[in-house]
């Protein structure tokens, strides 16, 4: 028969709702994970708690009833309602932390909640509760918050999502002192980054397709000595994308990657040849293996940014194409991108952040200002996952690119145009007041149907 479980869920933090300054809200508090159905709940004054209620059905085995001698069937059963349940609300947490790098949250530990709840399985099947550790942290949160929480817990994860949840997991184990554990999650995670990075040149075992010439490996001493792992794929490797090697950041990677190696084969933490070496006391431990920790950040970090920066330059690049192609054929008419690139960097801005967004990206829309000659002229801008995205930056003589993806230099201004950071709005899937509403959606629709041919 089918079944019915509730879960009610404490949250480890506390919503601060909306936001005065653009005066967003919450009101899209109900929505669906993995087929489990969530809703934050509010108290009857309508203010929103810490908590979130969670739905899922599955299927009861008719025969066995709730008895003694079915004891053993419903605790497994209600065991795996609250895996479903769990996943869920992590997966949320999970999208919350990944949009607005927040300090991870954790309600799972891979058996139980660690935070407080009560649950029930209805017709009459089980029900109970539990006491948990409360850790509350104040977030703001309004309806796009919540979208990019849950289209992140929604979507196919990609090899990069799949490193960033290890990367929580690491910051877990050293927390709950499981640091072999914690080692072998940081190895396995650099090492997924890099040989996915590096697939074009490895074969289905993981080995380069042409043999490499090790004599040419900083640390080989002598020929038929073995190159390490950061020589043999971080240093070679990333060499064969013409990237730039942060070579502390590589010898780190062996640290992690020889650790990782000695425990495999049954040593201890401290007959691990790096703690041996350094003479590292039992008690600096955590501070070396969170000094890892970061170091894997780091190596994430740079191979996030070359992942994203590639992707952004395609979708930028074939969004430019189809409005020079809409120009070329004359089909702008007297809109505001019949000068393109000149004069339209908001309208522009506005839909390729609409295309942006429909790719999965969330940009903010930028816009900067600088004094010249007693006139105070504007330029808007795109910043997604650290880059600035910018396809009318060439209207500017000395520009030359006419796709610019660079990283956001918060030091120097871009273009020599000062931004007020206090002003900077993330589009929300919605086009603004630029223009006439219909005539942007209408020219979006076109240049989606140039990309389309």
């Amino acid at each position: 028969m089918k079944v019915k479980g509730v879960w009610i869920v404490d949250l480890p933090l506390t919503f601060n709702i909306g936001n005065s300054f653009y005066d967003t809200e919450l009101t899209n508090f109900m929505f669906e994970i993995n087929e489990a159905k969530c809703e934050l709940i509010k108290d009857i004054n309508g203010k929103y708690l810490d908590k979130i209620k969670v739905s899922v059905t599955d299927s009861y085995d008719d025969d066995c009833l709730p008895s003694y001698e079915h004891t053993e069937y419903l605790m497994e059963f209600t065991k795996q309602m609250s895996h479903k349940v769990s996943s869920s609300v992590q997966l949320f947490l999970d999208g919350f932390t990944y949009s607005y790098r927040h300090v991870p949250y954790r309600i799972f530990d891979g058996e139980d909640f660690i935070t407080p709840y009560k649950f029930s399985i209805e017709p009459g099947i089980a029900s109970g509760a539990s006491d948990g550790d409360r850790m509350e942290r104040g977030v703001n949160f309004d309806n796009h918050c919540l979208h990019k929480s849950v289209y992140f817990a929604n979507k196919d994860k990609d090899y990069l999502d799949t490193a960033w949840s290890i990367l929580n997991d690491i910051e877990y184990y050293l927390d709950i002192g499981k640091y072999k554990v914690a080692i072998i999650s940081m190895a396995t995670m650099v090492e997924m980054l890099i040989k996915t990075t590096l697939k074009e040149f490895l074969n289905s075992n993981g080995k380069y397709k042409k043999t490499i010439n090790t004599s040419k490996l900083k640390n080989t001493k002598k020929p038929g000595d073995r190159p390490s792992f950061a020589d043999k794929y971080y240093r070679f490797g990333l060499g064969l994308l013409s990237e730039k090697i942060d070579e502390d950041l590589a010898d780190w990677v062996d640290v992690i990657y020889s650790m990782r190696n000695d425990i495999a084969h049954g040593s201890l933490l401290s007959e691990t040849s790096f703690f041996i070496e350094e003479n590292v006391n039992p008690h600096d431990y955590y501070n070396y293996l969170h000094h890892m920790r970061n170091v894997s950040v780091e190596v994430y970090n740079f191979f996030s940014d070359l992942k994203h920066k590639t992707l952004l330059y395609d979708i930028a690049s074939e969004f430019r194409k189809a409005i020079e192609e809409l120009k070329y054929q004359g089909l702008l008419g007297n809109s505001p991108l019949s000068d393109f690139p000149h004069g339209c960097c908001g309208y522009v801005s506005e839909l390729l952040a609409m295309y942006l967004y429909e790719k999965g990206y969330f940009s903010k829309y930028i816009v900067g200002s600088k004094q010249v000659d007693n006139i105070n002229p504007t330029y808007v801008w795109l910043e997604t996952k650290g880059f600035v995205v910018d396809i009318t930056a060439d209207q500017f003589p000395e520009i030359v690119k006419s796709v610019v993806i660079e990283l956001v230099d918060y030091e120097v201004d871009y273009l020599d145009f000062k931004v007020d950071r206090f002003y900077v709005r993330e589009f929300d899937g919605k086009f603004m007041d630029e223009g006439d509403e219909v005539e942007i959606e209408n020219i979006y629709n076109i240049i989606k149907t140039i990309i389309k041919e």
